[in-house]
Formats: structure tokens, C-alpha cells, sequence
């Protein structure tokens, strides 16, 4: 196989526009929910990653920002606080050892 030039990655959830509207109105409008309630919430709930900081970096700018929250984050957040994502999906080239290996640090505890 040939070599081929990485292509910059797309952060599907952290480039969200809908995704990051769809929380700020549930969070904040919705549930009247601050910084400190969620960041409460996920520690509670054993999840780490979830700060004031990086909280305030995403909600706080128009676009995805070095250092703002991560994507599993999102996940958590969405799926706690009740919001349904739909993840659109195209195919690479397959490598059995780097799906593997990727895959296990996504997902595995």
C-alpha cells in the first residue's frame, strides 16, 4: 500500500454547532445548571475530564478551541442531560493493529 497524506481530523462532536446549542439551551436555560452543578455531576458520576475551564472554553467560544473540552466528554454530557447523537460515519483505510489499539483506549476503562 502507498503512503497517503493524513488529512486534518474532524472533530464531529467538538465542531458541533447544533451539538453545543442543544446543551447550553438544556443546561442553562432548561435546567438553570452552572459550571460548578456540572462538573458536581460528572465527578459524581466517575467522570473525569469535566472542568470550569475547559466547560468555559467550549460554551464560551464560537469555535472548538485547543485546551476546551473533549469529545467523550460531550458524549457524557449529552447522554446525561438527555440529548440524542446521531454520528455520520465513512470508511478508512483498515489496519488490524491500529483499529485495535484505538478502539481499546476509546473504549475499554
Amino acid at each position: 500500500m502507498s503512503a497517503q497524506k493524513q488529512k486534518k481530523t474532524v472533530d464531529i462532536v467538538l465542531g458541533s454547532n447544533p451539538l453545543k446549542n442543544m446543551l447550553k439551551k438544556r443546561l442553562f436555560e432548561e435546567l438553570g445548571l452552572s459550571y460548578s452543578k456540572i462538573v458536581t455531576n460528572a465527578k459524581e458520576d466517575g467522570i473525569k475530564g469535566i472542568n470550569k475551564s475547559n466547560l468555559s472554553k467550549y460554551f464560551g467560544s464560537d469555535k472548538s478551541m485547543s485546551g476546551s473540552i473533549s469529545q467523550k466528554s460531550l458524549l457524557y454530557l449529552s447522554v446525561r442531560y438527555g440529548i440524542i447523537v446521531r454520528l455520520s460515519a465513512s470508511a478508512i483505510n483498515y489496519n488490524e493493529q491500529d483499529r485495535q489499539k484505538i478502539a481499546r483506549k476509546m473504549f475499554a476503562g
